[in-house]
């Protein structure tokens, strides 16, 4: 249903027909019923409040990463970077 693509808009027309088609029906339905309203409006909630979760989680954990690696590396010298050796200008 998704794989089939409108040449002249680059849409999938044949999905977006049934999802809109579906969401009408629920929209519907939640007019007529407001206990499926407040099914939708719970559902909504619920999801907004966990999906941006992890965002600040991730955060903090970066954040805490980033702190261990300068405290813990602090006390570390890094290994000065190799250098090619220099011709001796005697030899050429």
């Amino acid at each position: 249903m998704w794989s089939k693509v409108s040449s002249r808009y680059g849409t999938p027309g044949a999905g977006t027909l049934p999802v809109g088609s579906l969401a009408r029906a629920v929209t519907a339905g939640a007019l007529v019923m407001p206990r499926i309203a407040g099914m939708i409006v719970a559902t909504v909630s619920a999801v907004g409040i966990a999906v941006p979760l992890p965002c600040p989680l991730t955060a903090l954990a970066a954040a805490s990463a980033d702190h261990l690696e300068v405290t813990v590396g602090a006390g570390r010298r890094a290994s000065a970077p190799a250098r090619a050796p220099t011709p001796d200008p005697g030899s050429l």
